[in-house]
């Protein structure tokens, strides 16, 4: 396993490599290809679920070097579709909503998927509810695609509240599509959120498993709150060795260890 000095190094190399083509310093222009700058985005925000919390100026920086590069592309830059799953997946990454729609806005050549730019546009603006079926409908088509995993996830969090049972579909799609990734560790937190009220026994699986990959991610303060809450909603009646605060127990060992 990579050691932590060593991965940060990989890092900081990976990204220097990126700011030295971003000023015009002799890289390879295909280097800068969106498709290239998205795996690197990809690498960082996994490393930081993974624990490595100094990625997180890198991601900040990576972000908008991507941001300027895509808006200054060149339209055939985007006739390999790689470059436009590279839009898609920096939108849904925490990159700049807008730049999708200043390069959809832009697009004569129709390489865009404009259904994918309108629902996506509705969700950035806070009217996903308005869009459901269209979402579930684009969810199958991408199924496997690189945009795939993530427009699951975004499925999954507007369906959440009004039909649980599908956003938990949803989730697990996600976990299939992008183990070990930011992705399965969001998908993990949310299905945590969603199944807390009513499958307690369920939600100390997916205790469990977010606990041996994620523990050190910067967001699992958040799961520290609902497994908190998990442990002490149930009573533990009944046969304790089998109950869930039981359980509660031995993935607490794991914390500890």
């Amino acid at each position: 396993m990579m050691r932590s000095r060593d991965r940060h190094n990989l890092l900081r190399s990976l990204v220097a490599g990126v700011f030295l083509a971003a000023a015009g310093n002799a890289v390879a222009s295909e280097d800068l290809e969106p498709y290239k700058m998205i795996r690197s985005l990809q690498y960082l925000q996994d490393a930081i679920v993974a624990g490595d919390h100094s990625a997180n100026e890198m991601q900040r920086f990576l972000l908008k070097t991507l941001d300027q590069r895509l808006r200054t592309a060149s339209p055939d830059v985007f006739k390999d579709p790689r470059n436009v799953d590279a839009v898609f997946v920096f939108a849904m990454s925490g990159g700049n909503p807008q730049t999708l729609d200043f390069l959809a806005a832009r697009d004569v050549d129709g390489e865009f998927d404009g259904r994918l730019a309108r629902v996506l546009r509705r969700y950035f603006q806070g009217q996903g509810l308005t869009a459901v079926a269209a979402f579930e409908g684009l969810v199958k088509e991408y199924g496997t695609s690189p945009v795939g995993p993530y427009l699951a996830l975004v499925a999954g969090n507007i369906t959440a509240n009004a039909d649980p049972a599908k956003a938990i579909g949803y989730f697990d799609q996600v976990r299939l599509l992008a183990p070990g990734t930011n992705l399965e560790e969001a998908a993990l937190r949310r299905s945590l959120a969603v199944i807390l009220p009513t499958e307690p026994g369920r939600g100390f699986d997916l205790a469990a498993k977010y606990v041996r990959r994620f523990l050190y991610s910067p967001y699992a303060s958040q799961f520290i709150d609902m497994f908190v809450q998990l442990a002490t909603d149930d009573d533990g009646k009944g046969d304790r060795s089998r109950s869930p605060c039981s359980r509660a127990t031995r993935i607490w060992l794991a914390l500890r260890h």
